[in-house]
């Protein structure tokens, strides 16, 4: 009787534990994203967060590993929420003072991790 017991228990630990991966997963074209459309889920999902300094200075850190004076459009898509209200000057870049302004102003997000 207690090894029935046992078996139902794993039986019912592993069917719910199956069934919270499957629910998951990606499914179609979500499987193979790119890191900007990965990026622009988290956009849709976390717009208006507020971030912490610290926070901010890493985002950038993360997408600018190279330490450029300043990034493109293409390359904040997915963190930056709005390029022209993050692009005080108007010009085709925003620097690291821009963004971080932008992130005190809820217009950054944490980039999507998946791993």
């Amino acid at each position: 009787m207690r090894t029935a017991n046992f078996l139902l228990i794993s039986l019912f630990a592993a069917a719910s534990l199956a069934g919270s991966l499957s629910a998951q997963q990606p499914t179609g074209d979500a499987v193979q994203t790119a890191p900007n459309a990965q990026r622009e889920d988290a956009v849709d999902s976390m717009a208006g967060t507020d971030l912490s300094e610290d926070s901010c200075t890493g985002i950038w850190l993360e997408i600018n590993p190279q330490n450029a004076p300043s990034l493109k459009e293409k390359d904040v898509k997915g963190v930056v929420t709005d390029f022209a209200k993050a692009n005080a000057d108007g010009d085709d870049s925003i620097d690291q003072t821009e963004f971080m302004s932008a992130c005190k102003n809820k217009l950054v997000v944490a980039p999507n991790k998946k791993k």
